[in-house]
């Protein structure tokens, strides 16, 4: 029952995408509630205590069949990810994505400087239908987790256990400057291209850098990511002139960089003012 109410509560939450399908497939009330009397994940991990420089091997798999139609039947998008996100005691973060149209999993976590000591696990699996940027997650979210009294779906994610020892966690959020903001071209043709390029450091692996655009005509906004350029040391996203439209400008709204243990830096006031236009003929 307690099982039950958490999916109610997820389904007022947003968590739509869930019931939706399974309920249209024809899965009776019994079926749905047994569907998560069992567990949903089973998984195995390589060992139980990690020092720097060691790797965790990690595999599980969706074992719930109805799960498994509810999240790939119906449903023609092109983007599904799967997201695993690794919690310590102290909260300090880890996400790794996975194409999301498997039922097994496989895979490997650095243990490097920068992750807290002490005991880790898997927090919470998500699967993402939509394009994912950043941590700015797509609306058709399901969720499941072990976190008593939330909206997630609950499931023993325990087998993720394990305890990291000899390294020392970063809490330092990423470098972006402002100054080194630019466009290479601030108007292009409708079958042209330009680029954004901004510099970012951290003194630990970046997860991403992404940046954001609105449209200022029809206040449509754009995100793209960013890739690191090693010649010239910039992270850089490509923009088309079809992707400003006919009508209005796109104008810099947002950067953010995150790097691997989740400290994250979000620019969103002040910034340059970089416009992008097309040329129409």
């Amino acid at each position: 029952m307690k099982r039950i109410t958490n999916i109610i509560q997820g389904v007022i939450l947003g968590v739509i995408v869930l019931v939706l399908p399974v309920n249209a497939s024809g899965v009776s009330e019994q079926e749905w509630s047994e569907m998560f009397d069992e567990p949903i994940f089973d998984g195995c991990i390589s060992a139980v205590q990690l020092r720097k420089g060691e790797i965790l091997k990690y595999s599980f798999r969706v074992q719930t069949k109805h799960l498994k139609m509810t999240l790939y039947s119906a449903r023609e998008e092109i983007d599904r990810t799967m997201r695993v996100i690794w919690r310590s005691e102290n909260g300090q973060t880890l996400v790794e994505d996975f194409d999301g149209d498997k039922s097994v999993y496989n895979g490997e976590l650095e243990i490097s400087e920068g992750m807290e000591e002490g005991k880790w696990r898997i927090s919470k699996i998500q699967f993402l239908s939509g394009k994912v940027y950043g941590d700015m997650i797509p609306k058709e979210v399901v969720s499941v987790s072990q976190e008593a009294g939330s909206a997630d779906i609950q499931d023993d994610l325990s087998f993720s256990e394990f305890i990291v020892q000899g390294t020392k966690a970063d809490r330092k959020a990423p470098s972006v400057r402002k100054k080194s903001m630019g466009l290479t071209k601030k108007v292009v043709k409708k079958k042209g291209k330009t680029k954004f390029y901004v510099k970012v450091s951290d003194k630990s692996p970046m997860r991403y850098v992404i940046c954001g655009w609105r449209n200022s005509a029809t206040k449509e906004v754009k995100y793209g990511k960013m890739v690191y350029n090693k010649k010239k040391a910039r992270y850089e996203s490509t923009l088309l002139g079809i992707d400003v439209g006919k009508r209005g400008k796109l104008r810099l709204i947002r950067v953010e960089a995150c790097d691997r243990y989740g400290n994250k830096t979000v620019l969103k006031k002040n910034l340059p003012k970089l416009i992008l236009s097309r040329v129409i003929r």
